[in-house]
């Protein structure tokens, strides 16, 4: 299912050399660009063109509903596929169009692709639907194409807590500083250091309305899993071990079904932009032979 079309294009911003082959990333359900650690930015720029995708209802990308969703609650902690389907106001198909429209409107005709979450599942249909262009697919902490994520209800929990407004911005900091350190595994602590990037992500602001949109989304978009077997891009599908909002088998199960995939499984990794899962990443986008084809 496609809604009518989207309202503007979206909200990107590029780095490096404009005449280098694109790396596109996308992020997850709530995020913005900025997330994107910028020493990491910083090394695929030096020798190719990067371009980061505000996801529609995100960052400064267009709005599509009000700014807190609470019926997205219920559904999202009941997991229900079919109620999603009824109440989303677009899919991720809508989302992958999006995408494809900015590439479009920049003139690039053939790309690599990366996504975290969220964004794992865009790009999954954006490698299936424009494989001729796709040249190389990295998939960070994402699914397999289906509904069933296999969370944790407590990430369930945290992730829906979010699409309505906390009651002050000083609750809202402390729910991204506990969110941050739930999601990594323990990982994170509420150093100085998490305090004040969480600081700084809600100064650039969060929008409530579009997470529980998206959650919509990613819940009741239609089964996937035949659009993985069209991917023809090089992959590699990274995920944590401890990931709490993803099972790390559904990571498993979309190499299985991408022909030409690799899995790596990271011991010790959540639900995060991990260090030692980026620099995986970056290699293989760089066409780093040390990670292997």
């Amino acid at each position: 299912m496609r809604s009518e079309g989207s309202k503007s294009l979206l909200h990107y911003v590029e780095a490096g050399d404009p005449q280098a082959r694109p790396i596109v990333l996308l992020l997850g359900l709530g995020m913005r660009l900025e997330e994107w650690p910028q020493h990491w930015i910083a090394r695929l720029a030096k020798t190719r063109r990067v371009i980061r995708i505000d996801n529609r209802d995100a960052g400064r990308s267009p709005q599509y509903g009000p700014d807190q969703d609470q019926t997205a609650v219920d559904i999202w902690m009941k997991q229900d596929a079919k109620s999603a389907a009824q109440a989303t106001s677009y899919t991720l198909y809508d989302m992958c169009d999006d995408v494809l429209e900015v590439l479009d409107y920049l003139g690039i005709t053939e790309f690599d692709l990366a996504g975290f979450s969220m964004g794992g599942l865009i790009s999954q249909l954006v490698a299936a639907t424009a494989g001729d262009r796709v040249g190389t697919f990295v998939q960070l902490a994402s699914g397999d194409g289906s509904n069933n994520v296999d969370g944790q209800s407590e990430a369930m929990q945290r992730m829906s807590r979010l699409f309505v407004a906390p009651p002050s911005d000083a609750a809202l900091r402390q729910f991204l500083i506990e969110d941050a350190i739930f999601y990594s595994a323990g990982a994170l602590s509420a150093t100085d250091d998490l305090v004040t990037e969480v600081e700084r992500f809600c100064a650039l602001g969060y929008a409530h309305g579009g997470a529980a949109r998206h959650a919509l989304a990613v819940l009741g978009t239609d089964d996937r899993t035949d659009y993985l077997k069209r991917i023809t891009a090089r992959s590699l599908i990274l995920h944590g071990d401890q990931d709490p909002c993803i099972a790390a088998e559904r990571g498993r199960r979309a190499a299985a079904l991408i022909p030409y995939a690799r899995f790596e499984l990271l011991l010790g990794v959540g639900h995060v932009l991990d260090a030692d899962m980026l620099d995986l990443a970056a290699k293989f986008l760089l066409n780093d032979t040390a990670v292997g084809d």
